[in-house]
């Protein structure tokens, strides 16, 4: 065996070379004065054993130690040292020193040390010479080594006797109390613990000695106001007959383990918590474990998910192949993909997630796990297309509604001068057909007017309280007749349903604009369906639909036909004005439009499912009428024969042809007309008009001074005077007319609010 003696001392290392050499077993004793000359030694002699001293100049033994725990072999070091203070030896031990000597008290138990390692060493042919067996007698009989490795073991150890006196502790248990070993020995707990502790500590003792079982526990204490916790075990210390002595502890520090448990315990709880899916796999993607999140979101157990690729639980083949290579190299590259993916849960229905996947490195850099983290943003994505569905309709919506109103203007001059015409005009003259023709014409324009208006919801509506039921049993011999006979027409009415308030001839338009198109979108027979029910949305399912349904009760009006069904695309689209998937000629475009208009004006909600070859369904929902307004009779005044007319009325419109026809309707009818572009004129008109007028005919949409104004100021000033309002858009004013209107009508709602 080969020792490298370290010491600064010259006197130290000449009596160590020549104890050393002298030992059976030692072949070669080198020497070094200095930490840097030990490094040069270590390497170049490649000793077995190094005794150490801890203070020399120009560095110290625990430098030498750190060398030589970073050194490949295994080396024994044993440390001998005038300064054997307590942070001094626990320096040594944590830097990687076998043992640790006092060189005034412990000098020969360290070459004894030697002595025994050097004996232990030998072939099977050496024969021990009289030191070394004198040694090795002295070490058995004494117990050195064992002493030794007890020592110097980084556990807390005692050994009591059967009084619960100290035997023996190391150097770690009590460096715990802060005193010297050689203190220890003979007293018991009570001299170094509180009495309560101490009287524990002897009850455990007992207990070990009377039941000759080995005790383990975690205790947890307070020491100085921190919690600290300690792995004990106490086993029975028996002697050479096997009889029980005393007992023998060992104590371990496990404060930092059970702060880092805990810790990881939280770590764990939190991301189980947490409201986001996470996922963390290996480096090839298999699943190792997943949060309660993930089940929620994907429908997948833990035990189902673990084990396995989450393509193949989730991958929904919604994206490119190039989409998921850019992915795969983005965390192979060990950076952090964030993006939006669509997947399918375990039922096959698909959802929208944001997700972060994030690679995971070991110590020497190398990826072993990734982890990803899933927020489900379906709702989100569903409610900024809503909001973007409805920005669209919207400014579609202004848009027809102005070109409505113009035309609503042009068409009441068109069909109320078709109208003179014909009264002024024998049908046997051949111009009679062709103003007649041109009367046709114009209404047809005026009934696609009203369908813009009704998609604007700006159209008059007559709304009453009403039962669905009774609205679609009255229309389903019409709908047979519609459909025709390779439909077959299934109508599922609840019996439970509640009222609603809305207009009926339009709830009928709505039902025969649905049933049109399903017709033509079964071109070889088919079924449609029209069923009726009692729902209430909560907050929940109200965002689950295209279009967010508030919470509430409502009438839920369905047609489902088996038709060829629609695309994305199409979906998008089907409410727009003049949109169609008709050929030419055989769609105006208005019809579903129609149907959007009618029912957001009444209130409620539409929404389509669709998907191609899979058939569609319109689904409405309408406000339930609470029962007592349900239970109200809508009384309308009745309509008033046209009588001759001896009223004054002042014409207020803003279009000198739609002046001109008013007039022109009027003071045949026994009338005195005078009129006025402009509110402001029509103001100038009343001051200098003494004589009394009786009413005012107003547009509603006029440049400068509204008809509203002129109306709010005449019942300020001039409350005799009746208003009636004229208008292509929709007003809840009790005396209004709505353009385009005939002869007829106009005449019959001047005489309604000049008697009434």
């Amino acid at each position: 065996m080969k020792v490298l003696v370290v010491d600064d001392s010259a006197i130290v290392r000449e009596r160590l070379v020549e104890v050393l050499s002298a030992l059976q077993g030692v072949e070669h004793v080198d020497t070094a004065a200095r930490a840097s000359e030990a490094r040069l030694a270590i390497q170049s002699a490649r000793p077995d054993v190094v005794l150490l001293d801890i203070h020399m100049p120009g560095g110290s033994g625990i430098e030498v130690l750190e060398a030589l725990r970073a050194d490949n072999r295994r080396i024994m070091t044993i440390v001998l040292t005038n300064d054997p203070a307590p942070q001094w030896r626990a320096a040594s031990l944590r830097a990687g020193a076998d043992f640790f000597f006092d060189k005034s008290a412990e000098f020969q138990q360290a070459i004894d040390l030697i002595a025994h390692l050097a004996l232990g060493r030998a072939g099977p042919g050496f024969q021990a010479g009289p030191v070394a067996r004198e040694n090795d007698e002295a070490l058995r009989q004494n117990g050195i080594l064992n002493r030794s490795l007890l020592e110097y073991l980084p556990l807390r150890i005692f050994v009591k006797d059967r009084q619960s006196r100290y035997v023996f502790c190391n150097s770690s248990y009590a460096l715990d109390l802060g005193i010297e070993p050689r203190q220890i020995v003979g007293e018991d707990d009570f001299a170094f613990f509180p009495s309560e502790l101490a009287e524990r500590y002897r009850a455990d003792d007992r207990s070990v000695m009377s039941d000759g079982k080995i005790k383990i526990l975690d205790e947890r204490y307070t020491v100085a106001g921190e919690e600290q916790w300690v792995h004990t075990i106490r086993v029975p210390y028996r002697n050479e007959q096997g009889e029980i002595i005393g007992v023998l502890a060992l104590f371990e520090d496990i404060t930092e383990r059970r702060r880092t448990e805990e810790l990881l315990r939280l770590e764990g709880a939190a991301l189980h918590a947490a409201a986001d899916a996470i996922i963390i796999t290996d480096s090839a993607g298999v699943v190792e474990w997943v949060n309660q999140a993930f089940t929620q979101l994907t429908g997948y157990t833990a035990e189902e998910a673990i084990g396995r690729n989450p393509r193949d639980l989730v991958k929904s083949g919604k994206h490119s192949q190039a989409f998921y290579k850019e992915f795969w190299e983005t965390i192979l590259a060990g950076r952090t993909w964030h993006g939006e993916m669509i997947n399918r849960r375990k039922d096959g229905s698909l959802y929208s997630e944001d997700q972060a996947v994030t690679p995971i490195r070991n110590a020497s850099g190398a990826i072993t796990h990734f982890v990803a983290i899933k927020e489900d943003v379906t709702e989100r994505l569903q409610l900024e297309a809503q909001y973007r569905q409805a920005q669209r309709m919207e400014s579609v919506g202004l848009l027809a509604s102005g070109i409505a109103h113009d035309f609503n203007n042009l068409l009441t001059v068109i069909n109320g001068m078709a109208e003179l015409v014909l009264e002024q005009v024998s049908k046997d003259v051949p111009m009679y057909a062709d103003v007649q023709e041109i009367h046709r014409a114009g209404l047809r324009a005026a009934a696609l007017t009203r369908q813009l208006s009704a998609f604007s919801r700006q159209q008059a509506l007559e709304r009453r309280v009403m039962n669905l039921n009774t609205v679609v049993a009255g229309m389903e011999s019409l709908l047979r007749r519609l459909l025709g006979e390779d439909i077959d027409l299934v109508a599922v009415l609840s019996p439970d349903v509640c009222s609603v308030r809305a207009d009926p001839g339009q709830i009928e338009q709505v039902i025969t604009n649905l049933a049109v198109n399903a017709r033509d979108a079964m071109p070889q027979g088919g079924r449609l369906t029209i069923e009726t029910q009692k729902v209430t949305i909560d907050n929940g399912r109200g965002h689950q639909h295209p279009e967010a349904v508030p919470p509430g009760s409502y009438v839920q009006l369905s047609v489902s036909d088996s038709g060829i069904g629609m695309d994305e695309a199409t979906r998008a689209r089907i409410f727009e004005p003049f949109f169609t998937t008709k050929g030419p000629g055989k769609g105006t475009g208005l019809g579903l439009s129609t149907v959007y208009g009618i029912v957001k004006q009444s209130q409620g909600f539409v929404w389509v499912r669709s998907e191609v070859e899979q058939g569609t369904t319109f689904k409405i929902y309408l406000p339930q009428v609470q029962a007592i307004e349900a239970a109200g009779i809508d009384r309308r005044e009745p309509a008033v024969a046209p009588g001759s007319g001896k009223e004054t009325i002042l014409l207020v419109e803003d279009t000198a042809a739609l002046r001109n026809l008013a007039k022109r309707v009027l003071e045949p009818a026994g009338y005195t007309v005078f009129s006025a572009a402009t509110g402001e004129e029509a103001l100038r008109l009343l001051e200098r008009h003494r004589a009394p007028v009786h009413l005012v005919l107003s547009d509603v949409m006029m440049p400068g001074m509204s008809g509203q104004e002129l109306g709010e100021w005449l019942a300020q000033t001039r409350p005799e005077i009746k208003v009636l309002y004229m208008s292509g858009y929709a007003s809840d004013t009790i005396a209004f007319l709505n353009k385009p209107f005939t002869a007829a009508a106009l005449l019959r709602r001047v005489r309604e609010v000049l008697d009434s």
